[in-house]
């Protein structure tokens, strides 16, 4: 099939199209590491969630090279355009969905993984203020510690042009998607959101500290074994401690007591599901708390029927957000 970044298409599920109705609306946007996903996927179908009297609206974004690149040639772009597109969706949504019911001043942006990421984003920038009332950040605070300034971005788009052998910016324009893709999968997909002062000012810690984000409400938590699925099997005890040794050489003796080291899979788990979402999310939740904001926090630990080797794993509440467990 035909490569296209014809892909700014949403959908929407009501139960009434009465204009006076004033329904709660309930935005998605998936996750997918900013390489993958879509607002179709089967067990984000909002038909379900639609019968609890809110709009519910699932939304596309552009992917990878084609939403997350910038190059010197472009310097002046922002490369984040990908986040463009969920701004440009948001907008219309704003505009449109009280012909489906929807009460266009009570909009809550939610996400999960990088669309949990992307809430977080768009709740600090300028240029999303005003579009939504509300964010659900749901195992998408990982973005928290882990940030791509402008300059970095620029680097790896010359490194693409390296891998591509193209003389030029214009040359890239004219290659083909597949070829661009191909490129982007040897360098193992690192395209992502840059700091590019504008759409993201500073990064979000930095933001945070200042009190510089949205006035909006906030829902953010993570499941109990974020990372326990990607844990290799054979992980050992030695392992965990060159991880600590590594970020937290200070805090060694105290973070080794609090683990369960007969199970070390489990004791790495934890690790890094508080290191990468947990505490992040709690960071989050206390800044903009400090800040007068209304803030929830969950942690999620049911494990579903046939999940007992993966445990509570990450997008394990996606299925109960949307009652889809059949389609999952």
């Amino acid at each position: 099939d035909e490569v296209s970044e014809d892909c700014l298409y949403l959908n929407i599920w009501t139960n009434s199209l009465d204009q006076t109705s004033k329904k709660p609306v309930m935005v998605w946007v998936h996750g997918g590491a900013d390489t993958g996903g879509w607002s179709y996927e089967p067990n984000n179908l909002g038909h379900h969630l639609a019968t609890k009297d809110v709009v519910v609206v699932s939304i596309n974004y552009r992917l990878n090279i084609f939403g997350f690149f910038t190059h010197p040639e472009i310097s002046n772009e922002t490369g984040n355009f990908g986040l463009e597109d969920e701004i440009m969706a948001l907008q219309w949504v704003k505009d449109h969905i009280s012909s489906y019911g929807g009460d266009p001043e009570n909009i809550t942006y939610f996400g999960e993984s990088a669309g949990g990421a992307h809430v977080s984003y768009l709740i600090a920038s300028p240029k999303s203020r005003g579009l939504f009332k509300r964010g659900i950040i749901q195992s998408g605070a990982y973005n928290l510690f882990r940030w791509f300034p402008k300059n970095k971005a620029l680097e790896l788009g010359e490194r693409t042009q390296a891998v591509l052998n193209a003389p030029d910016f214009q040359s890239m324009k004219s290659l083909s998607a597949e070829s661009l893709l191909a490129a982007s999968n040897s360098l193992r997909h690192p395209y992502r959101p840059n700091i590019d002062g504008e759409l993201i000012p500073k990064n979000l810690t930095q933001l945070l500290d200042e009190g510089s984000f949205n006035n909006v409400d906030l829902m953010i938590g993570n499941n109990k074994n974020e990372d326990y699925m990607y844990v290799d099997e054979s992980v050992t005890e030695s392992d965990i401690n060159r991880l600590i040794e590594s970020y937290y050489p200070e805090h060694q003796d105290k973070l080794l007591s609090l683990l369960d080291l007969e199970d070390p899979r489990l004791a790495m788990d934890h690790l890094t599901t508080n290191q990468i979402t947990l505490c992040p999310s709690v960071f989050i939740a206390r800044s903009l708390a400090k800040n007068g904001n209304n803030v929830y926090q969950y942690h999620f630990t049911r494990m579903r029927e046939g999940s007992e080797k993966i445990l509570s794993y990450h997008g394990a509440e996606i299925p109960y957000v949307f009652n889809t467990h059949d389609e999952w």
